[in-house]
């Protein structure tokens, strides 16, 4: 059973991170207990939020962490134990179109040839993958996901790129990740899908979440240029 520690942030917040390295079960463990906490948790908190290996509870103003250290010391523990012992439900996985063709994947033939790969291959490698939404940031909307195959792995570029489209599908290190605005980057950007990321009018705003199974699918330039 996964080890589960807890410090205080903030006043009002405090984190609870699983003892165990980044990857996709300890952030299982993380779900399964923001919705533990959800569900115990939520005349206290204002916010919960997940990241790879830890969820921070933000607790309401008149909610101090040390005027509850004890009873949150006890239900953390509890939380961390009932997480261990859950049976997760599968999560459904959500299809992320995305065109893979010349002009919109700037960095594509750079990739291939630090890689030695052909276009095709980092196409198929890319694609033929379930990736798990692990935390939102640097902007909103934008999905930190992993991890990708191993054969695509590269560091971010040394120069960011100054004008990063919204919708470009990026890779660097062991993830992937769209960007939601145009924004500068230092990703290497493979793709662009035709989904909007971050939508204010809409609800939730980010159309995905930590905690998301997430597939992409190529598709042509047509059907980007069509995609409605």
């Amino acid at each position: 059973m996964a080890i589960f520690h807890w410090y205080p942030i903030h006043d009002q917040a405090v984190t609870l991170a699983v003892d165990l390295p980044i990857s996709q079960e300890s952030f299982q463990q993380i779900n399964r207990l923001q919705k533990k906490a959800t569900q115990q948790l939520s005349t206290l908190l204002d916010d919960l939020v997940p990241s790879y290996n830890s969820l921070t509870l933000c607790f309401k103003r008149e909610h101090k962490w040390s005027d509850h250290i004890k009873k949150i010391d006890q239900l953390l523990l509890s939380l961390a134990n009932d997480a261990m012992n859950e049976i997760e439900n599968e999560t459904p996985i959500k299809k992320i179109p995305v065109c893979y063709e010349e002009y919109f994947a700037p960095d594509l033939f750079e990739i291939s040839s630090q890689l030695n790969l052909s276009k095709e291959k980092i196409i198929e490698l890319h694609s033929n993958r379930t990736y798990q939404v692990y935390a939102m940031g640097f902007v909103p909307g934008f999905p930190y996901m992993g991890e990708i195959n191993e054969e695509l792995i590269l560091p971010r570029k040394a120069v960011p790129s100054q004008r990063i489209k919204a919708g470009s599908v990026a890779i660097a290190n062991k993830q992937t990740g769209i960007y939601p605005f145009e924004v500068p980057g230092g990703w290497h950007v493979i793709g662009q899908t035709p989904l909007t990321l971050f939508n204010k009018n809409r609800t939730p705003l980010c159309l995905l979440q930590p905690g998301d199974q997430v597939q992409f699918y190529p598709i042509s330039k047509s059907e980007f240029e069509s995609w409605s």
